[in-house]
């Protein structure tokens, strides 16, 4: 019986890894680039009615399973580098003065978040913050929760957010009847679970 029960287990040990659970995997922001020959008009219409000016500033990030395969891509803008050329904030279609904050803050024109695209560039979501922001606070975007090559959960942390010190917005899970990434419930600028 001892025989059996040590050849089941040296047997379960060389199991495919498809049963094992894949670890958390981290967007890498250095793997970012913007696109080679301009953002395709596919994609810079997702970045709604400011594309022309934003398009410039967009980069896209692969996301890898844990064979090296591109399975999702970010597509984000360099708020940064906008906010910088004063490309970034708009107020009823024209471009913030940098001097109203204000009314930047009740009236401003929403700058798109990140979106999730699949490999081949169908959106299936929207990040909660974005990647490179203009002002304080550094994102973390974790892929976990692997069904095969595709991430289940996508999670968002935050560091050095000024006031807010560390949040984490609720994490975006797969909905399948949904064809997309659909956020949890819970507080905007929630605490962070325990990390292990």
């Amino acid at each position: 019986m001892k025989r059996l029960w040590l050849a089941l287990m040296v047997g379960l040990g060389a199991m495919p890894s498809a049963f094992a659970k894949a670890p958390t995997a981290k967007l890498d922001l250095a793997t970012c680039r913007a696109p080679a020959s301009g953002l395709p008009e596919n994609l810079a219409a997702l970045l709604g009615e400011h594309a022309k000016t934003y398009a410039p500033y967009a980069v896209i990030c692969p996301v890898v399973n844990s064979r090296g395969v591109e399975v999702l891509k970010i597509l984000a803008l360099r708020e940064d580098e906008a906010a910088a050329a004063n490309h970034l904030y708009f107020i009823h279609g024209k471009p913030w003065d940098g001097v109203n904050g204000a009314l930047l803050h009740d009236a401003g024109d929403p700058v798109p978040n990140p979106i999730v695209l699949t490999a081949g560039d169908k959106a299936v979501g929207t990040l909660p913050e974005p990647l490179f922001s203009d002002g304080p606070g550094d994102t973390t975007i974790s892929f976990g929760d692997w069904h095969g090559d595709m991430p289940g959960r996508i999670s968002t942390r935050v560091d050095n957010a000024g006031v807010l010190q560390t949040f984490c917005p609720p994490p975006l899970v797969w909905n399948a009847a949904r064809g997309r990434y659909v956020a949890l419930p819970g507080e905007e600028f929630g605490a962070c679970p325990k990390q292990p």
